[in-house]
């Protein structure tokens, strides 16, 4: 059986920059997939709160089973 890898979209702002897995977003972005990680974390999300343009990295079934989308968080 094989599982499934969790799927993530990338934003920077309320731009859609990338979606898929950590492997596919580092390959279509040019970034280390260490870099992409670091857009989910807490420590990352506290100092770019007051960037507009700061990168974030969802996962997808956190907004895509009805709970929301990403204008709802706040």
């Amino acid at each position: 059986m094989r599982i499934m890898e969790k799927e993530y979209t990338l934003y920077k702002g309320n731009e859609v920059i990338a979606e898929g897995t950590i492997r596919e977003i580092a390959q279509q972005t040019g970034l280390k997939e260490a870099t992409i990680r670091s857009y989910g974390s807490p420590s990352y999300q506290k100092i770019a709160k007051t960037d507009r343009n700061h990168r974030e990295l969802v996962p997808l079934d956190k907004y895509t089973l009805g709970r929301g989308n990403k204008d709802d968080r706040e």
